[in-house]
């Protein structure tokens, strides 16, 4: 545990409200390491209302806290507005954590701060360097290219720890940072690049081995397209997820609509009715781009995420996939993605691969320092190959000393790209980092659910990689109960 001496007496555990709110407002333009707080304001308990790009967003039912915004600088011309979030000292629970971002961020991720925020947690978010939307342009500004790829998330962990040190008595005991999508790839960098900023590491769907990532959906985007028209059709789409299910939903004894183990299941396309050009391209979105010699340059989709594939039509590939490569790799806001080759591209990025791509898997020194890491990934996930994350935690394993005690792989069936789906969806990641980090043992399951309006109809255990739930056989098959971790073939 990195456990931080918090300096000051700022506020007393039993201050009331007045006194919170003058001790609040009293960090307006506290100086930090790499900025100054440019706004403080303690705020009710209530609906909170918060001003973005899209609009006004509400957070129902937000706790009582202190809301503080900063603005900092990694070098010159660096740009990075943050937010941290603070429960009165009564609600703190001693902890701290940095949420991620998605796509190519470019906001504070509000509605991720909201859920730590009420378990007690100071909890805090950064744009990553720039203000903007779906395209990357924000990165032919070198400082914000080196702050959206590493930088940002670093320095807005030192400096939510400076201000959490001047607001709170006591000790800041465990931080934590837990991200999916991008969040992913920031959650995998903190780790390998600055071991010391957090005690546990979430990673879900991780944007890792980004030039093949990115090369795979520019790829997915252009082989189901014929003259600007999707090769597959809805109806296509819909018989080739059933014909899949139907030959594989059985193979964990349960018949619920979700595939258990995709790397047991062989899918049927001839159920599914396709032949011709239909047949190759389902093929194809399965196996993922092959370079010259017929050999894979980076991973398909999954069993299992068929339904989800119609989210891959479009006149054009994924923007944050073409982008990658428009402006990380070539600068050039005139490079067009029609094409494309990848393996050329992805040889292409080589010089930036390791900066924005996050190919490092030597986590050796985070987990010297006593760091534990989970991951998480959707089966069904139709934007980021699950089979990255599952490639990426065994290079983990291989290459990094003490892998083997401090890090786990929980892959979540029937879950799209960080969420939604007919899989067991609704679970709680943070806690069972902060339970490893607090009490010592590595979580033997992750308790899960399925919802249906905001409520449980399913329950299920996640396990850990290669295991996989198993039903007893006996029982309630939509209760957890009933189900324990087996390797597979057990």
């Amino acid at each position: 545990m990195r456990h931080h001496l918090i300096a000051g007496a700022a506020i007393g555990l039993a201050s009331a409200a007045p006194a919170m709110a003058q001790d609040c407002a009293g960090l307006q333009d506290m100086g930090l390491g790499a900025g100054t707080v440019s706004a403080a304001a303690a705020v009710e308990a209530g609906a909170l209302q918060i001003p973005g790009r899209d609009g006004v967003q509400t957070l129902a039912d937000a706790p009582a806290l202190c809301r503080i915004e900063a603005r900092l600088s990694s070098e010159e011309g660096s740009d990075i507005g943050m937010e941290l979030w603070l429960p009165e000292p009564e609600a703190w629970n001693g902890r701290f954590v940095v949420v991620g971002n998605g796509g190519f961020a470019g906001s504070i991720s509000h509605g991720a701060m909201a859920g730590p925020l009420a378990a007690g947690y100071a909890v805090a978010s950064t744009d990553t360097g720039h203000e903007g939307g779906a395209d990357a342009s924000f990165a032919l500004e070198e400082p914000a290219f080196f702050d959206f790829a590493y930088r940002a998330v670093h320095e807005t962990a030192a400096a939510s720890k400076e201000v959490i040190g001047s607001y709170y008595e006591g000790e800041l005991e465990e931080s934590y940072f837990t991200g999916c999508s991008t969040g992913g790839r920031q959650a995998l960098t903190a780790a390998a690049r600055y071991p010391e900023d957090f005690d546990g590491i979430v990673a879900g769907a991780a944007a890792v081995n980004g030039a093949r990532l990115h090369a795979q959906q520019v790829f997915t985007g252009l082989v189901g397209m014929d003259g600007g028209q999707s090769v597959l059709t809805d109806e296509d789409y819909a018989a080739i997820a059933q014909s899949t299910l139907d030959a594989c939903d059985m193979n964990d004894g349960v018949a619920d609509g979700v595939i258990e183990n995709p790397l047991a299941c062989e899918p049927d396309l001839a159920a599914a009715g396709l032949s011709g050009e239909k047949l190759e391209t389902a093929e194809a979105l399965y196996t993922g781009p092959l370079d010259a010699s017929g050999a894979p340059l980076f991973h398909g989709y999954a069993p299992g995420s068929e339904g989800t594939w119609f989210a891959l039509r479009g006149e054009a590939p994924l923007i944050v996939a073409s982008d990658f490569f428009r402006i990380f790799v070539h600068g050039d806001e005139s490079w067009s993605w029609e094409g494309f080759d990848p393996e050329a591209e992805i040889a292409n990025a080589t010089s930036i691969a390791d900066t924005i791509g996050a190919e490092s898997a030597d986590l050796s020194e985070f987990f010297s320092a006593g760091g534990k890491l989970i991951m998480y990934h959707g089966w069904a996930d139709p934007g980021i190959s699950p089979y990255n994350s599952i490639a990426f935690y065994e290079d983990i394993r291989a290459e990094s000393s003490g892998a083997e005690e401090a890090a786990r792989l929980f892959m979540v069936p029937g879950m799209g790209h960080c969420g939604g789906g007919p899989g067991p969806t609704s679970f709680d990641m943070l806690s069972a980092i902060d339970g490893w980090v607090t009490e010592g043992a590595a979580p033997e399951v992750i308790p899960a659910a399925h919802l249906t309006e905001g409520v449980a109809d399913r329950t299920r255990i996640l396990c850990p990689f290669p295991q996989v739930a198993t039903y007893s056989g006996e029982g309630d098959n939509s209760d957890a109960a009933n189900f324990s971790c087996q390797m597979p073939g057990e």
